[in-house]
């Protein structure tokens, strides 16, 4: 008998520990408010004398006039949309793909290693249109010889290109996540 009290016991604590768990995931999980408004002044927050008696049909009717109150300054307030500050929420989706946009202006400054070298530079493309899509062929000199790569394809199993131009190719290196450049260099 003394094992089923102990067993019966152990039970209800399990599902008080999970019930407590699953309202604690809930309440995290819960949804946030999406503007954020400046505060209302203490004037109209206080809409009852401070010398009146205060009973409970007062104090009723007086914290709904001061709601009426502070929605119709909310909306004297608002007249711009950008007045409302909308928050950022806190928690990423690192599901979601992420898009890099590389502008044409940033290629000519610092930012951006260029990484060509006589034994691995970049030799131009090719495109073909299948009807549904335009296929790309990069051509890379990789030591003495010349490899072709498929636009998404992983070239020299490091660098995935971004950007594919005729005379400059944007990769991102795998390896250590920084953005670099391969350019044409020419015969020599």
């Amino acid at each position: 008998m003394a094992i089923n009290k102990r067993m019966v016991i152990l039970i209800i604590i399990l599902v008080v520990v999970w019930a407590v768990a699953i309202l604690v995931l809930i309440r995290m999980n819960s949804p946030k408010p999406a503007a954020v408004v400046s505060p209302v002044s203490n004037q109209t927050a206080q809409t009852v004398p401070a010398s009146a008696p205060a009973s409970a049909p007062q104090r009723q009717q007086g914290a709904t006039a001061s709601l009426s109150l502070t929605v119709m300054e909310i909306e004297n307030q608002l007249s711009k949309l950008s007045d409302i500050r909308i928050e950022e929420d806190s928690k990423k989706n690192l599901f979601s793909p992420y898009l890099v946009k590389i502008d044409a202006s940033i290629l000519e400054t610092n930012y951006v290693e260029d990484i060509s070298s006589p034994e691995f530079q970049y030799h131009g493309y090719m495109s073909f249109n299948t009807g549904k899509k335009e296929i790309k062929k990069l051509f890379i000199r990789a030591g003495s010889v010349i490899k072709s790569y498929d636009e998404n394809e992983l070239i020299e199993e490091r660098y995935k290109s971004i950007v594919v131009k005729p005379t400059i190719l944007v990769v991102l290196d795998t390896q250590d996540g920084k953005i670099k450049m391969l350019k044409y260099i020419g015969s020599q």
